[in-house]
């Protein structure tokens, strides 16, 4: 996806990627973490895979994020 992105004419210092998590919570929590640490705002791109989309939208509704 990195790599996509940069082809793509994002710049790749404005790419984050959170590569500890062995689960879409995990993923959820580390994402923040990364989120909170950079000062950056918290509407961000999220793509998750269709298998994926609910789990991401549930603990979006449990941690009280808003999911566009």
């Amino acid at each position: 996806m990195h790599q996509y992105l940069v082809n793509e004419g994002i710049d790749a210092e404005r790419i984050y990627q959170e590569n500890r998590a062995q689960s879409t919570k995990e993923n959820f929590i580390f994402s923040k973490e990364i989120i909170q640490a950079e000062n950056l705002s918290e509407q961000i791109l999220s793509y998750p895979y269709r298998t994926t989309i609910i789990r991401c939208a549930l603990l979006c509704m449990r941690n009280k994020t808003e999911l566009t």
